[in-house]
């Protein structure tokens, strides 16, 4: 009996061998009687053999008090379950080529933008897959709208996106994984300048898609993430994002 909702199932005896799959909490498996270090071997599916954690199966001859026995597990693993299994919330920081376009040209700049990250296991699909919600702003204006005023520019750039993200493999037991993520994005700016002596404002809405290829780390209750990411929208920049959240 699985105990671990998303136990992994490593190709070898081995937690830095290929991921070949995931169980479910409570799913019936077929386990070799005798362990291989802390691993049990398992019957993914038909002709497909893995090897599953001691701490994630019990075999229904140990079931009772199942709750209180522990396996050896991975000894660099924190324990508990596996990063797209948790509800984790944060804050985020990202590096930003920003790029816009005005009055028919590509503009491009480095801006620093924080704010915040939300992901959700997503339950409608079978497998490794999060919901992951982040939202990012800076009230600094990129330098080429200071070169188009003869004032400051007062406003902000804000970044909002909606992405699946899906876990591609895993590294130092459960505790590390490496995604790929797509979804939409909206992106929203707005500047007070000023050319020839008067006032006007500069605001324009978009949407697009963003790209993500990330990689977290969990340290207990804690998970490091780190993003780059790829924007297309009415122009393409590159972004760097680092993250940290807590995990629940």
């Amino acid at each position: 009996m699985v105990v671990t909702d998303g136990a992994i199932v490593f190709s070898k005896g081995d937690f830095d061998s290929r991921v070949i799959g995931y169980f479910r909490q409570g799913q019936k498996v077929r386990v070799s009687n005798k362990t291989y270090g802390p691993f049990y071997k398992v019957r993914f599916k038909q002709g497909v053999i893995g090897f599953v954690s001691d701490v994630d199966v019990v075999p229904e001859s140990k079931m009772k008090g199942a709750t209180k026995t522990k396996g050896k597990g991975d000894p660099r693993s924190s324990g508990g379950k596996p990063i797209f299994k948790l509800v984790q919330v944060g804050l985020v920081g990202a590096y930003t080529q920003y790029t816009e376009v005005i009055q028919r040209a590509e503009k491009t700049a480095s801006i620093f933008t924080y704010g915040f990250k939300f992901s959700f296991p997503m339950t409608l699909f079978d497998g490794p897959f999060l919901l992951d919600i982040t939202g990012h702003f800076t009230q600094t204006a990129p330098d080429f709208y200071k070169k188009l005023s003869e004032k400051e520019p007062k406003g902000f750039i804000g970044l909002l996106d909606l992405q699946l993200m899906f876990v591609l493999d895993n590294f130092a037991g459960r505790d590390g994984v490496i995604y790929l993520g797509t979804g939409p994005v909206f992106a929203y700016s707005a500047f007070d300048l000023s050319q020839d002596g008067s006032d006007f404002v500069s605001e324009e809405a978009r949407a697009g898609g963003v790209f993500t290829l990330g990689m977290g780390y969990k340290a207990g209750p804690i998970i490091f993430k780190l993003e780059p990411r790829y924007y297309v929208e009415k122009s393409s920049y590159f972004s760097g994002l680092f993250g940290i959240q807590a995990a629940f």
